[in-house]
């Protein structure tokens, strides 16, 4: 997806809740068992709390390259599986299996294009969470919502927007560096009941957090493209808390994923 959006005070307060929770060696991600046989894919059982994927995603502005409103489509590829910070290995996943969320959304912005400081939110966001088994090489691109050679994708899960944010920080002439987070709605289809083999119910809501490197940016007449950008999706229960409550819970969860991911 885009960019990180909270106000200075928020970004504070998330900074002190997220150093109070990594000070606490008991705090964990969710945990959770998948079975990818269960709805008819090629892979193993397994336990784990986080996923990293890796973001392919078309942003266009409206109007035409320089509004303060924007769409976003594209597709999330699942590109790894981890249970407290160790990759998990022999799963199957993008050898016999594999999975992508294709989404679309919509949302605001304070400033055309960029400025120095860009922030937002998202206004709509809907997605659907997808299993395949691999047959051949397959593709993604920011252009396709559905990666090239896959054939036959189940959908497993969908859901929509709770909230979420978008912001971008801008180094003038050499690099913008957009950022996001969502917390969306979550709920296993008919056909997927099985593969989210615990907990039962599976956990109601999902948090993603990316951060997309320069490098991963390129720009068009109308926006943006954005090629194997970095993020996590962690699951949760969401009691429907409070927005300003949530998005302290979130940043929590963007520190604990980064950290994650870095080791």
């Amino acid at each position: 997806m885009l960019h990180l959006a909270i106000s200075a005070a928020t970004r504070l307060a998330g900074a002190a809740l997220l150093s109070a929770t990594m000070a606490t060696a008991a705090v964990a991600l969710p945990v959770f068992t998948w079975n990818p046989s269960a709805a008819g894919l090629t892979g193993s059982t397994f336990v784990g709390d986080n996923l990293i994927v890796s973001d392919f995603t078309t942003v266009v502005f409206t109007p035409s390259g320089g509004g303060a409103t924007f769409t976003d489509e594209g597709i999330l590829a699942v590109s790894g599986f981890q249970l407290g910070a160790t990759p998990l290995v022999g799963t199957g996943l993008n050898s016999t299996f594999g999975l992508y969320f294709g989404f679309n959304a919509t949302g605001t912005q304070n400033t055309p294009g960029f400025g120095a400081t860009t922030v937002g939110v998202f206004d709509t966001l809907d997605f659907t969470l997808y299993g395949y088994n691999v047959t051949g090489p397959v593709s993604y691109t920011p252009l396709n919502v559905t990666p090239g050679g896959v054939v036959a994708p189940i959908a497993l899960a969908t859901g929509s927007l709770i909230s979420g944010g978008v912001g971008a920080t801008t180094i003038p002439g050499v690099a913008v560096v957009p950022n996001a987070n969502t917390l969306v709605t979550f709920t296993p289809t008919a056909a997927g009941a099985a593969f989210f083999e615990d907990p039962v119910p599976f956990y109601n809501a999902a948090f993603s957090a990316f951060t997309n490197n320069p490098s991963q940016v390129t720009f068009t007449p109308d926006g943006f493209v954005i090629t194997q950008g970095g993020g996590s999706v962690n699951f949760l229960n969401n009691p429907v808390p409070e927005p300003a409550s949530m998005m302290l819970f979130g940043m929590a969860l963007v520190g604990l994923s980064m950290v994650r991911r870095r080791s």
